[in-house]
């Protein structure tokens, strides 16, 4: 595996446009494959990501608010996401 090409792949894909490349680059982040760990980072794709139509990326954005990773714990939040990625079939 190349982590970092694969990181690099989603990147391209995400700055094109494609919320699943958002959603990929987030993971990415969160687990420091290919690039350096930055739960910050990886909030802000998954936001992107949701944004785009992506209902992971609204799962794991609200996982980021309930347990504070990336952004500021915020119960209110998280159940907004959870219910959107609900809504969207995830």
């Amino acid at each position: 595996k190349d982590l970092k090409r694969a990181a690099e792949c989603y990147q391209k894909a995400a700055e094109g446009g494609d919320p699943s490349g958002w959603y990929n680059l987030a993971c990415c982040f969160e687990r420091g494959e290919g690039v350096f760990k930055d739960l910050y980072r990886a909030a802000e794709c998954y936001r992107k990501a949701a944004e785009g139509g992506n209902p992971s990326g609204w799962n794991n954005l609200g996982y980021c608010f309930e347990r504070g990773r990336g952004v500021l714990k915020n119960d209110k939040r998280a159940a907004e996401c959870y219910q959107k990625a609900a809504e969207g079939g995830h």
